[in-house]
């Protein structure tokens, strides 16, 4: 569906009314209701706290919690700076442990219908009050320098408690970097659905390099742990270890409060890489915010009514996660230009609009596009699964009119390079009208 992202006007339609799975078109909903709602300038928050203050020698007496509440862009850096922070207080000193606290969201670890066969994959991590680097970790594996010996594997940041089981071989064989699905096949990088133990299979050829992303069973002790090891770095001293738990209803000082990014900042951080981890954390904000659930019912009940406030027919589309990874969700062509339109007389619109990935510049489309007439007139979002092929958004014509569309296309059986190709020629030709 095309129309005139000002007045309305359709220009085009095909089966605007029938429901289509939208995969990461989804994010369009989520990013744009808790603009509105939260407001732009919302931040996130991660909590370092104790039973006791810091005493006169420098130390704390028992454990420090690491309380997260939803702040989940939080990463090595941040945490080297609350731990440079504590020292500055005078902090030298754990007799306890390291306690990762993630129950700020009580809710299940995955989305509706997320399926097992994706929850090895860094786009499908836990989904946690405390996270830290996206739960994700980098496994690289580069063959040995003799030929049948097993590859070496490297983890960044090194987790103690993920353990790798190394059943590679180092071949001579050139890698087959032109067949995709047979290179992935051969060289395998994976991890057990169900808990920390990272797979490596397959032929690895000489003194080249593979790697992959990797998410954690258990965000909260991975971030107890990089917490641990960045007080260590600052030459504060831990007497216990990092584990996951709760907080103690008697550790009431706070010794440090991370801010993360104002929420302007989060829905780019979203949008543009189509992080999912973030659009998950941002519907269940919505929920704490509304009725203090921080659990994903309550955040979608928000999110349909500041949806409906703003003129998208939610009777129409079924919404169960709020990433687009669930193929449970349903959202016709006609909700995703309605919403797409309401968006222009909003007050975050500009906020919104920017943190939409720019055709063959950034994000998901800084690879399409480029030296066509869509380059940096196009502002969409995208959305893949198998046989799920998306893009939404506006397109600027060469006399500068707005067009706000949107092309959902599911259950296709040829390669989705044909289906991306096809909806690039669409997009081109809209910004190659007059």
């Amino acid at each position: 569906m095309v129309v005139d992202a000002h007045t309305g006007d359709v220009l085009y339609e095909r089966n605007a009314d029938i429901r289509f799975v939208p995969a990461s078109n989804r994010k369009l909903f989520s990013t744009a209701a808790g603009l509105i709602d939260l407001g732009p300038e919302t931040r996130f928050h991660t909590l370092v706290l104790a039973e006791t203050p810091i005493s006169a020698d420098g130390s704390i007496s028992g454990n420090i919690y690491v309380r997260g509440q939803g702040e989940s862009t939080l990463t090595d850096v941040d945490l080297d700076s609350i731990a440079n922070a504590l020292k500055a207080h005078g902090l030298r000193h754990v007799a306890g442990d390291i306690v990762g606290d993630g129950s700020f969201f009580p809710d299940d670890l995955y989305g509706d219908n997320w399926g097992w066969n994706n929850l090895t994959d860094a786009s499908a991590p836990q989904i946690s009050g405390l996270e830290v680097n996206r739960d994700v970790i980098l496994v690289r594996v580069t063959g040995a320098g003799q030929l049948g010996t097993a590859p070496v594997v490297v983890l960044v940041p090194s987790i103690p408690y993920a353990t790798v089981i190394n059943n590679g071989a180092t071949t001579d064989k050139p890698a087959l970097q032109s067949n995709a699905t047979v290179y992935n096949a051969l060289n395998q990088i994976d991890r057990v659905w169900d808990g920390n133990v990272i797979l490596v299979r397959g032929p690895f050829r000489e003194k080249e390099s593979v790697s992959d992303r990797i998410p954690l069973v258990d965000p909260p002790r991975y971030a107890a742990l990089e917490f641990e090891r960045a007080c260590e770095r600052q030459g504060i001293t831990v007497g216990g270890v990092a584990i996951s738990g709760a907080t103690s209803p008697t550790a009431t000082v706070v010794l440090a409060d991370h801010e993360g990014p104002t929420l302007s900042e989060y829905v780019t951080l979203t949008n543009k890489p189509s992080d999912n981890l973030l659009a998950e954390t941002l519907v269940r904000q919505m929920g704490y915010s509304d009725s203090k659930q921080a659990i994903y019912g309550a955040g979608h009940d928000a999110e349909i009514r500041v949806l409906r406030r703003v003129g998208v027919d939610t009777s129409t589309m079924r919404l169960r996660d709020g990433s687009g990874v669930s193929r449970r969700d349903f959202v016709t062509p006609k909700n995703v230009i309605q919403l797409l339109k309401a968006m222009t007389v909003q007050p975050v619109w500009p906020i919104w609009y920017k943190s939409l990935p720019i055709a063959g510049v950034d994000g998901s489309l800084r690879n399409r596009f480029k030296g066509t007439s869509s380059e940096g007139n196009v502002h969409a979002k995208t959305g893949s699964l198998s046989e799920v092929c998306c893009l939404s958004g506006y397109a600027i014509t060469k006399s500068g009119r707005m067009l706000a569309f949107t092309i959902l296309t599911n259950n296709f059986l040829c390669p989705t390079s044909e289906v991306r190709n096809l909806h690039n020629k669409l997009v081109e030709t809209l910004t190659d009208m007059p």
